[in-house]
C-alpha cells in the first residue's frame, strides 16, 4: 500500500490513529522487532506504545500526532513496517527531518506543520485528506492543509511508492 494507491485520485479517506507528542522511533518500532521476517517487523509497529496496536491497524489508516513525531534514531525499519501495514499518511504538528525523509523514501505522505488538523482529528475518526482541495476533513469539519506537499515531493512519493509496490518493500525470510 502506498501513496500511489491511496492518493491516485488526489484524496484519501482513512481511520485516524492518534498519538501524542515526542513519540520516538523506539516507540514506533522497538529494536526487539528488527528482523528479516516480514511478520515480525509488522508486529513491531507501535509496539513501544501498545503491543496490541499492530493487529488493529488497517490498510489506509492515517497516523495523527503532536510535536516531534519520529524523533530519535535514523533506522528505516519503522518506515518499512508502516508501508507493509498500509499506513496511508502521517499528519503531525512536527516530525523529525530524518523521519520525514525515510517516509518519503517508502512512499508515505507526511504532512507536518498541521496544528489545526491535529487538534481537529480524534482517534478512530474517519478523515479525508484532499490534496487537490487543500483540506483535511473529519466529523469535526474541514481545515486547510498547512504546508501542502509541492509537486516535487508528490512526484517523489509516486515514484518511490511505485518502486516499493514493485519490489515488495523488502523480502520475507526467516
Amino acid at each position: 500500500m502506498s501513496y500511489a494507491r491511496f492518493f491516485a485520485e488526489g484524496r484519501h479517506t482513512g481511520r485516524v490513529l492518534r498519538f501524542g507528542e515526542s513519540v520516538s522511533v523506539d516507540q514506533i518500532h522497538p529494536a526487539e522487532y528488527f528482523s528479516l521476517n516480514r511478520e515480525r517487523v509488522e508486529a513491531g509497529l507501535f509496539a513501544g506504545i501498545d503491543p496490541e496496536l499492530s493487529e488493529a491497524i488497517r490498510p489506509g489508516d492515517i497516523v495523527v500526532a503532536g510535536k516531534n513525531f519520529g524523533c530519535g534514531s535514523s533506522r528505516e525499519v519503522y518506515a518499512q513496517a508502516m508501508a507493509w501495514k498500509g499506513i496511508a499518511a502521517v499528519v503531525a504538528v512536527s516530525v523529525a527531518r530524518i523521519f520525514f525523509r525515510n517516509m518519503v523514501n517508502y512512499g508515505i505522505l507526511v504532512l507536518d506543520g498541521q496544528d489545526a488538523a491535529v487538534h481537529a482529528l480524534a482517534n478512530g475518526d474517519d478523515a479525508t485528506i484532499d490534496l487537490q482541495a487543500g483540506i483535511i476533513c473529519s466529523q469535526q469539519g474541514a481545515v486547510p492543509i498547512a504546508n501542502p506537499p509541492g509537486e516535487e515531493v508528490q512526484r517523489m512519493l509516486r515514484e518511490n511508492s511505485a518502486r516499493i509496490e514493485r519490489v515488495g518493500c523488502g523480502t520475507t525470510s526467516t
